[in-house]
């Protein structure tokens, strides 16, 4: 009798556990932004059908809570036929990597040192590449890229607008990053090949900083 309340116990749980990976999954592929309780508008004229197309390059500004930069590219390239690969850094390549890669969209990380062959690789395909940019940024590896490809860029910009806790228990942070309300206006700008290679590496990082963390005017 023991055994089999036992037994029944465990079906109960591996059954939950189950069902509860399968909803989260689908929640995410269709509405990823309720996953993690974002709410967002879209303030500039560009929309995301204008710039979906082939062998583009996204730099996405990607400080503070970063999840809300994540959640936002692949809510708005769920329906979208062509293929993009996102260039993550460790941090939240684990997670991600794990949700994304089954579907048709890749996950890249820094980690591997052929990142920018790979990049390269993918571009000249006709895939799309998303890049999450830090302000700390100091590689190359979008230099070289570009130098290869000549792939249009498009700047993604983050205006947070409000962020509220939930009532941590745990005092988790990644609880709070992921879990807390939060609302932002993004917005895209189309700079396509206005960039300059005849420069060094470093004074181009330089300018595509001045390009995200300056206001965008549309």
């Amino acid at each position: 009798m023991i055994l089999y309340i036992l037994i029944t116990i465990l079906i109960t749980i591996l059954l939950s556990i189950v069902f509860l990976y399968i909803y989260f999954y689908i929640l995410w592929i269709y509405h990823p932004d309720k996953l993690v309780n974002l709410k967002y508008n879209v303030i500039s004229e560009v929309k995301f059908k204008d710039i979906d197309k082939k062998g583009n390059v996204f730099i996405v500004q990607h400080d503070d809570n970063a999840v809300p930069d994540v959640v936002f590219m692949f809510d708005q390239l769920k329906n979208s036929k062509n293929k993009y690969s996102f260039i993550s850094d460790s941090g939240m390549n684990a997670f991600f990597e794990s949700i994304i890669s089954p579907v048709k969209h890749n996950i890249l990380s820094l980690k591997k040192s052929n990142i920018v062959k790979k990049s390269i690789e993918l571009l000249n395909k006709g895939e799309n590449l998303i890049i999450f940019f830090r302000k700390h940024f100091k590689g190359t590896g979008l230099f070289n890229i570009l130098k290869e490809t000549k792939s249009d860029i498009i700047i993604v910009k983050k205006y947070k607008l409000e962020e509220t806790k939930i009532q941590n228990i745990l005092n988790n942070k990644y609880i709070d990053l992921i879990f807390s309300k939060k609302n932002y206006n993004f917005e895209y700008k189309i700079l396509g090949k206005n960039y300059n290679l005849d420069q060094t590496s470093d004074e181009f990082i330089k300018s595509i900083k001045n390009e995200i963390y300056s206001k965008i005017e549309n």
